[in-house]
């Protein structure tokens, strides 16, 4: 969904509830292969949730395209080539299939891996071939360059190996054949987070009742003049919803998704954002597109939260620990760095391969320790929050993020 974020000087009311739904999968229809093994600590995770008819994300992340999968499982037995066969209504082996509309992994490459290589590809179908058999093990495979499917909501992907490189007697997504090893991979698409702030024009018109105003830019909260005797005025206020200079009250606006899933081994929430090479502060806020991002990430994009400083750019969060609604169960942990309580923000650009300008974004929130694995609608709460400066040019300011869940089945 798209989020318009539009700060005031006070916290704004809540943006909009993001529901992500992990589908489930349910055990696999056995075809006459008695000795099969279903595999475990299997996962597909997406670089972009979104789907691939985003109209106002035509390129780039949240628009669907040129995604990339990162495919892992661990098999019981060997195995030396596989298929993973996408559906859009059944994770089940053998049952029916109906490819999920507008998925094309039919152009996707394989990020090299030793000698695995890819077979023959359709537009819901990928092959994976290796020159000799495999000893059974955690396998990880990344591939490029596929387009989600069109539609909102859960698809799947079923993952059947073979002995041979030839994938054994496989005929088709309902006629497997001899397959060594199998199992069930939930996925889902989301719209996508666009967070958007304003910073209008602004005067600010100080008078001294006899001490000279030294200090250029020497603005506070209510709009003084730092050692003039006399009151400045500042345009722009509340109700035109207009970033303000203080860190101590950022405007601030809140996002809330929702996770269901039967994954057995757990599942983890990413944050991944659009603008990741604009002048001034990837991840930040950027008035042209992404280009320039005058307003950048608090502490310049480390790894580390911090509470914002006063007349100073910066744009930041913090996400909650994840709780069940009412009816629901289940519970996750807020990644330590990103669990900030309203005192410090985060976004972090830093962190090698986990941080919000990275292929699959940063780990935000997980299951872990004492967490169930399982989830009926449980909630977080990702809270943004920005500051403007004196000198940041007015304009409306924005950012995209693609929120992205992963099941470990």
């Amino acid at each position: 969904m798209n989020i318009n974020y539009k700060s005031l000087r006070r916290p704004t009311n809540a943006l909009m509830a993001l529901a992500i739904v992990v589908g489930s999968a349910a055990p696999v229809l056995l075809n006459n292969v008695a000795s099969a093994a279903q595999m475990t600590l299997r996962s597909i995770q997406l670089s972009d949730s979104g789907p691939s008819n985003n109209s106002n994300i035509p390129s780039g992340v949240g628009s669907g395209t040129s995604v990339a999968y990162r495919i892992k499982f661990t098999t019981a037995s060997a195995v030396q080539s596989f298929v993973v066969d996408f559906c859009s209504a059944s994770p089940l082996i053998n049952d029916n299939c109906t490819a999920p509309t507008n998925l094309d992994v039919s152009t996707a490459s394989l990020t090299a891996n030793g000698t695995w290589s890819l077979g023959t590809l359709t537009a819901s179908r990928l092959r994976f071939t290796n020159t000799s058999s495999q000893a059974a093990g955690a396998f990880t495979f990344e591939v490029t360059g596929v387009t989600n499917p069109s539609t909102l909501g859960s698809f799947f992907g079923r993952v059947t190996t073979y002995a041979n490189d030839t994938y054994g007697t496989y005929a088709s997504a309902t006629s497997t054949g001899n397959y060594v090893d199998y199992g069930g991979i939930a996925m889902s698409t989301v719209n996508t987070i666009t967070v958007t702030a304003r910073v209008m024009e602004q005067l600010s018109l100080c008078t001294s009742g006899g001490v000279a105003v030294t200090n250029a830019n020497n603005l506070t909260a209510a709009g003084s003049c730092g050692s003039a005797t006399a009151p400045a005025i500042t345009l722009g206020s509340s109700p035109d919803y207009v970033l303000g200079y203080t860190g101590a009250t950022p405007a601030s606006a809140n996002v809330y998704t929702q996770l269901s899933t039967n994954a057995s081994q757990g599942y983890a929430l990413y944050l991944r954002a659009a603008n990741t090479s604009c002048t001034g502060g990837n991840g930040g806020l950027s008035r042209d597109g992404g280009t320039t991002c005058e307003i950048p990430p608090v502490n310049a994009g480390a790894a580390t939260s911090i509470a914002f400083t006063n007349n100073t750019a910066e744009f930041g969060a913090f996400v909650s620990n994840g709780t069940a609604a009412t009816g629901g169960s289940g519970e996750n942990t807020a990644v330590t760095r990103w669990a900030g309580t309203g005192g410090t923000y985060l976004m972090d650009t830093a962190t090698a391969n986990d941080n919000v300008i990275s292929t699959y974004g940063s780990k935000i929130a997980e299951t872990t320790g004492g967490d169930d694995k399982q989830a009926n609608s449980v909630n977080n709460t990702i809270t943004f929050a920005a500051v403007a400066s004196p000198v940041t040019p007015a304009g409306i300011y924005s950012q995209n993020f693609s929120l992205i869940g992963v099941g470990t089945f």
